[in-house]
């Protein structure tokens, strides 16, 4: 009967732990400085632990007065910006928002963004719900690497 206890509130607890963690991890969500009035981009590595696909749907925050999904692709020669429904992140993968690809667009930000400030981005997804991130302000360096 004592092992049986033990058992179950090994279990119970095991459940508790796993029901507080949401199935998509955001790593390393970092923004480009901006000026106020001005645009800026946020980037980040989406990961996707469901076994099946998820979908980034909306993105918003206190920092700009419009927030979009936005993906950069080559068109003619020249890198053209367009809005996007939603970005997939596949099941049990991952998906990089970097620049020169997809990210969230800040338009018409309300305070300046300055290397090193900190500012929350709450994140909607398809099955996952809200997830909320502290993002970074940083500098890209050369190479595309941002420091």
């Amino acid at each position: 009967m004592r092992s049986l206890m033990v058992f179950l509130a090994l279990v119970l607890a095991v459940a508790a732990a796993s029901a507080g963690q949401s199935p998509v991890e955001v790593k390393n969500p970092w923004a480009r400085p901006g000026t106020r009035g001005g645009n800026s981009a946020v980037y980040m590595e989406i990961h996707n632990a469901q076994p099946q696909a998820d979908h980034l749907v909306a993105a918003g925050t206190d920092v700009a007065q419009t927030v979009e999904l936005h993906e950069t692709r080559m068109e003619g020669g020249m890198h053209r910006m367009r809005q996007v429904p939603s970005i997939e992140v596949p099941a049990g993968g991952k998906v990089e928002l970097r620049p020169g690809g997809l990210h969230v667009m800040l338009i018409r930000l309300t305070t300046p963004l300055r290397v090193g400030d900190r500012f929350p981005l709450i994140l909607r997804f398809e099955r996952a719900g809200r997830i909320t991130v502290e993002v970074e302000v940083r500098e890209q360096a050369a190479g595309g690497e941002h420091r």
